[in-house]
């Protein structure tokens, strides 16, 4: 139980900072921020974990769409108060992919792809490259065994 509120108290801490951000980027306007405030404060009064994690979750993908200069702002901001940033935790999910050595399902799939893409714009790794190579043919190799399990189970 200890942990769960600890959690819940570090998503609580995330979900404020990046309210804050919210609140004060000119990029949203004054209802949006008021209409996350009330999600998130709904939250806090609930008080379940679950629902602070799909909050926590939902914000911070809506957040990776934001123009690049106000990401790199709130990355600054997160990294600096928790350590990690919003890539953080895809980070080391690719990682754990790339070790593996294969995409599990439709949705890492998904995500995959789109850390191809955030390679892609990223300057400062000098693995990028390579990483991208690494990624599409684990995607080629998802896309095969796709393949053979649909024509499997359509046979002609």
């Amino acid at each position: 139980m200890r942990k769960k509120s600890e959690e819940f108290t570090k998503l609580q801490e995330w979900g404020e900072t990046m309210l804050t951000f919210i609140s004060e980027s000119p990029y949203f306007d004054e209802d949006y921020s008021k209409e996350y405030r009330q999600i998130f404060d709904k939250c806090v009064e609930i008080g379940r974990l679950r629902e602070m994690r799909m909050f926590i979750g939902d914000t911070k993908e809506m957040l990776q769409g934001i123009e690049s200069k106000y990401l790199i702002k709130l990355n600054q901001i997160l990294m600096e108060k928790f350590g990690e940033d919003l890539m953080s935790g895809m980070a080391k999910r690719m990682a754990g992919v790339l070790t593996r050595g294969k995409i599990r399902n439709d949705e890492e799939f998904v995500r995959v792809n789109e850390w191809i893409d955030h390679l892609l714009w990223d300057k400062d790794n000098p693995d990028a490259e390579q990483q991208i190579e690494q990624y599409n043919q684990l995607l080629r190799d998802y896309e095969a065994k796709a393949a053979r399990r649909l024509k499997k189970s359509n046979p002609d």
